[in-house]
């Protein structure tokens, strides 16, 4: 392109033909642009965020979640309102800062999962293995333990008080937590 618009300039003969040279130049160099741009495109270089994958926090409020949605997911301040996580395995994930109130995970093993500062006001862990996990400034007020295994959590006072329902003993053995 470069060289057209030199040779153009420096082609004395007739004006029509520089101009012709010129004007070939342009084009060409326009059509290189535009090339460059679609193969750019193509491989990914230009594309809008917004058809990237999702940014920021995952929104699953009342739906029923599956191990297939569960990979690749980041749920640390997720929107988690009334979603069903019914015996899924967390164990890989974190919920901290989540938004969960009313959400159930009835028989979910949670085992070990960081779980700091998350609201899950409401939510249902009957059958539920939460042993070890992190739960240290999550407000619990009205969550259903009846029958999870707490095995390794300290509840305060406070909290224990808005707790529903009964965990199972030390050393018995749920479903969920295996």
């Amino acid at each position: 392109m470069a060289t057209l618009l030199f040779v153009a300039g420096d082609y004395p003969p007739n004006r029509s033909r520089r101009s012709w040279l010129t004007v070939s130049a342009v084009v060409a160099g326009i059509l290189l642009i535009a090339g460059l741009f679609w193969q750019a495109h193509s491989i990914g270089l230009l594309r809008k965020a917004e058809s990237g994958p999702a940014r920021g926090p995952a929104d699953l409020a009342g739906r029923a979640v599956t191990e297939s949605m569960l990979k690749g997911i980041d749920l640390r301040g997720a929107d988690l309102s009334g979603a069903n996580f019914d015996e899924l395995s967390l164990i890989h994930l974190s919920l901290a800062g989540a938004t969960a109130p009313g959400a159930s995970f009835v028989g979910a093993n949670l085992e070990g999962v960081s779980m700091q500062g998350a609201d899950f006001r409401g939510a249902n862990f009957s059958m539920a293995c939460l042993r070890g996990s992190h739960l240290d400034g999550a407000d619990l007020t009205g969550a259903d333990i009846n029958g999870a295994d707490i095995t390794g959590i300290n509840f305060s006072p406070n909290v224990r008080k808005t707790l529903v329902g009964k965990a199972v003993p030390k050393g018995v053995q749920i479903p969920s937590c295996k």
